[in-house]
């Protein structure tokens, strides 16, 4: 059984941008929890309308407007980098394993 439904038909080329995907997602996430340093707070009393607002003034409301690249540099104040990721992997399985 494939795991995707797409890979029957030989559309593997999805890796690059789940990937990217995962990078992109890490720095946002990062500037997010920059601004708002009490999130973990939030988060756990339920509270999420915090971060549909900071998504909806720094990345949704531009559509396609720019390129990627050019909206992860706008919404985190960075260029996009691996660096938000290898740290939030290395944090989480830090945690979980001790390390």
């Amino acid at each position: 059984c494939l795991q995707d439904v797409h890979w029957h038909i030989g559309h593997l080329g999805y890796f690059p941008t789940y990937l990217i995907g995962r990078l992109y997602s890490a720095q946002i996430f990062q500037a997010f929890r920059r601004d708002h340093p009490d999130w973990d707070r939030q988060c756990s009393q339920g509270e999420f309308g915090l971060l549909k607002q900071w998504l909806t003034r720094t990345i949704y409301r531009y559509g396609r407007r720019y390129p990627a690249r050019e909206l992860i540099a706008k919404a985190t104040g960075s260029e996009p980098s691996a660096e938000p990721f290898i740290g939030y992997v290395e944090d989480k399985f830090s945690e979980i394993y001790g390390l």
